[in-house]
Parts: structure tokens; C-alpha cells; sequence
């Protein structure tokens, strides 16, 4: 990949990553009130001293960016807190307020491209705001919050949070009944296999229509999930933590950081792209780590993309990133 030609500046912002200062996990709210990972905000990150790899395509807003849908060339669909969605086309932002109530939107899946694209995004209060012809048509399910959502199409999502898992294959919004109720903070399904990753190192598996569900082994929070196909899923969250699912076992594949990963987008079977505190960003490419500076110090909390060319990732204060390599 073409990312090997910054091999001299990614090996400098590794060996900045691995250097005194990085704390453990302590959590705090930015001016959104939106909850961020304080492990190694500060002194660690080194992205002002190396080159950046990505473009900013900022807003210019104290919002934090939650989630990201990469639609298509130079298009992405984007969740924000405070109610607000933005679809971005060429070079131009276009809010696509949702009416919600002023809840915070924490995540989106979408399908297609431009303003007639299958879109659903949720949040706080257990909305649900799926985009049509005519604007957003907003359903309240009551849960107290969803966090993600995923899905193989728009009659078949699964939406998780605090408040549990909710499915629409039925047609309805309808609770998932899983014991010990937990908290989800993430799901990936593609419509055959799935996962989801929670608190306490919640890790469950969708396979063969039913749920499965384990722990880490240290019960280290996970933030994010993605794969490519049952054998091939990436999970990641407390202090740098990266858990790959081969089939069989989850394997610890960690990256060299101690910042905590927010963020995980599965390009393909041999390209993952991961962010997280302080702008942290890197790709795990055939096996091997590479750090990707960013430029900035905003935690990053989700990434996207339409291939290993074309990734995006969003985080606070109106961060939006493309790496474009």
C-alpha cells in the first residue's frame, strides 16, 4: 500500500506513542458533555510533530462527531450529540437536523448514496430517526439509550446500548431478551454472522441465529467492533486493547500504545484501521501495525470508509479526518 511511502514518519509516531505519559483510563466529559477516555489526552500523542497523513474536513462546532457512514467518493453521512446529523457532498456540509429533542445521536448505518440513501441513526432516550424522502421519521422505542447500530438492510438492524438490543426484523422495533442484561456499547452484523462488545469485556458472537456471549479475561471495557465474516472480526477498547476473532479463539493482536481505541473499521481481511485517544490513529495491514498521524489531540471515536483508500474518522469538536493515501 501506498501508506509504506510515510514508513519513516510512521515508525517515529510509534516510538512517540510508546513514550512516558500514557495514564490509565480515567473518564471525563468535554464541553458536549459527551463521556471521553482521559488515558494519555496529553504528552503522548506526538501528532504535532509529525506529518499528518489525513485531510481535515472539519465542522465548525463544539459538538462532538459520534458516528460515521462513508457512502460513497467524497460523501459521508455523520451523527453528532445534540440531535444533529450532516451529510457531506464534494467539499460542502449539509445539516440534516433530526428532531429529537436535543438527545445526543451516538450512531448510523446507511446503504446507497446521496440524499435518496437508506440511512438510520440512534441515540439518547431510545430514539430512532430513519432518513426518507421527506426527512427524518423519528421512532421512540423508551429504551434509556442506544449507542450503535448495524445491519444488512434496512428491514434487518439490530440496535444496541445500555437499555439492551432491539431488533426490527419482525417489522417492529422489538427488545432482544438476553440474560444478565448488558450494557452494549457496540455492534457489527452483516446479516448471516454478528458481533457485539460491551462493559466489563462483554464479547458476543451472532451465529447461526443465536447469541453467544463471554468475557475478556480482565473485563477491560470494549468500545467497538468490525469484521469481514465469521472467522475475521476485530474487537477494541481499554488502554490499546485489539482482540481478533479467528473462527476459533480471541486473540490479542494490541497494537504498541497504551491509549484507549474508540474506533474500528474492518477495510478488509488483511486492512483494519483503528482510532482512539488524542487523535490516535493507525492500520494493522498483513499483520503489521502502522501509525497514521492525524494532526490532532481530539479523541477520535469512530472510523469509516469506502476502501483502504478512502477512510474516514470523526471525533470531538467537529473533528472529521479523510486518509486518503
Amino acid at each position: 500500500m501506498t501508506t509504506r511511502s510515510f514508513s519513516a514518519f510512521a515508525a517515529l509516531a510509534l516510538a512517540l506513542l510508546l513514550a512516558p505519559g500514557c495514564g490509565t483510563k480515567g473518564t471525563t466529559t468535554d464541553d458536549t458533555g459527551t463521556p471521553h477516555d482521559t488515558a494519555g489526552d496529553t504528552g503522548d500523542t506526538g501528532n504535532t510533530t509529525v506529518v499528518p497523513v489525513w485531510t481535515a474536513v472539519s465542522l465548525q462546532t463544539s459538538a462532538s462527531v459520534t458516528g460515521i457512514y462513508a457512502s460513497g467518493q467524497d460523501e459521508a453521512w455523520i451523527t453528532l450529540s445534540g440531535g444533529t446529523a450532516e451529510l457531506y457532498q464534494g467539499s460542502t456540509w449539509n445539516d440534516l437536523h433530526a428532531d429529537v429533542g436535543g438527545e445526543d445521536l451516538n450512531g448510523v448505518w446507511g446503504a446507497g448514496t446521496g440524499t435518496g440513501a437508506t440511512v438510520v441513526a440512534v441515540g439518547n432516550a431510545g430514539y430512532i430517526a430513519a432518513w426518507g424522502s421527506s426527512g427524518w421519521d423519528i421512532t421512540d422505542v423508551g429504551t434509556p439509550n442506544f449507542e450503535a447500530i448495524d445491519g444488512a438492510s434496512k428491514k434487518d438492524l439490530f440496535a444496541v446500548g445500555w437499555g439492551g438490543m432491539y431488533s426490527n426484523a419482525s417489522g417492529d422495533w422489538t427488545y432482544v431478551n438476553i440474560a444478565g442484561n448488558p450494557r452494549f456499547n457496540d455492534i457489527w452484523y452483516n446479516g448471516d454472522v454478528g458481533a457485539v462488545v460491551g462493559e466489563e469485556g462483554l464479547l458476543g458472537l451472532y451465529l447461526n441465529g443465536e447469541w453467544s456471549f463471554t468475557q475478556e479475561d480482565q473485563r477491560r471495557p470494549l468500545y467497538a467492533v468490525s469484521g469481514t465474516g465469521a472467522n475475521d472480526i476485530y474487537a477494541v477498547g481499554e488502554a490499546g486493547l485489539v482482540l481478533h476473532w479467528n473462527g476459533k479463539t480471541w486473540e490479542d493482536i494490541s497494537p504498541p500504545t497504551a491509549k484507549s481505541i474508540w474506533g474500528v473499521w474492518a477495510a478488509t481481511s488483511s486492512a483494519v484501521f483503528v482510532v482512539g485517544n488524542s487523535g490516535l490513529a493507525m492500520e494493522r495491514s498483513n499483520g503489521t501495525w502502522t501509525a497514521l498521524p492525524t494532526g490532532t489531540d481530539k479523541n477520535l471515536t469512530a472510523v469509516h470508509g469506502t476502501g483502504v483508500n478512502d477512510v474516514w474518522a470523526v471525533g470531538g469538536f467537529g473533528t472529521v479526518l479523510r486518509y486518503q493515501p
